[in-house]
């Protein structure tokens, strides 16, 4: 009797549990991830994914077990200019063949100030996986006229291109190379809460 008691509390708990995590999906219409590299030194080359998926759950309010998850279609490159994004979904840059997506995974939300946390965690891309750390800006949580409630991050970061074999360049006729190793990346994220 005693047994069936406690089996029981323990799924009362897990209940209360589940129903506080609350649970997003990514908004990939209002969203948007953009980046930038050096071209020439004197100029950049920017542009932006226009394909993506993602969910954001937790359950604590300062989001210590907070948990994103960002897979990129890499295809949906976009950079205004078709041929320049032929040649970079070709092997010499992503090879979207076969390597379709980036993916973003958090392991650990850190809270730094009122709205601003450190999240660590891996981004896989090119069949390799990094780690992570970056701040992040959390701009709350807002209500559009329908009553759908959206959470709301604002992440700025920076890479390497070279550490996940995305290493094609050329110089150009004064010796310099043409692009630029750093790539800097700047996401304006919008969850979307399930119901």
């Amino acid at each position: 009797m005693k047994y069936l008691i406690l089996v029981l509390a323990i799924m009362g708990i897990s209940q209360i549990s589940n129903a506080q995590t609350k649970t997003y999906k990514w908004d990939v219409v209002h969203s948007n991830i953009n980046f930038e590299v050096d071209y020439l030194k004197i100029s950049e080359v920017t542009g932006r994914f226009t394909k993506s998926t993602g969910s954001f759950t937790y359950s604590e309010k300062n989001f210590k077990d907070a948990k994103i998850k960002v897979t990129v279609d890499v295809n949906s490159i976009n950079t205004d200019n078709k041929k320049r994004d032929g040649h970079l979904k070709s092997i010499d840059f992503f090879d979207v063949e076969n390597f379709p997506t980036i993916v973003f995974e958090s392991k650990n939300f850190k809270k730094l100030t009122n709205n601003e946390y450190l999240i660590s965690g891996s981004i896989t891309m090119k069949g390799v996986t990094k780690s992570i750390t970056t701040n992040a800006q959390y701009l709350g949580e807002t209500q559009d006229a329908y009553g759908q409630t959206y959470s709301l991050w604002k992440v700025n970061f920076t890479i390497n291109r070279q550490d996940y074999g995305v290493s094609f360049n050329k110089t150009n006729a004064a010796g310099d190379l043409v692009l630029g190793d750093e790539v800097r990346m700047s996401i304006n994220a919008k969850f979307i809460l399930e119901k």
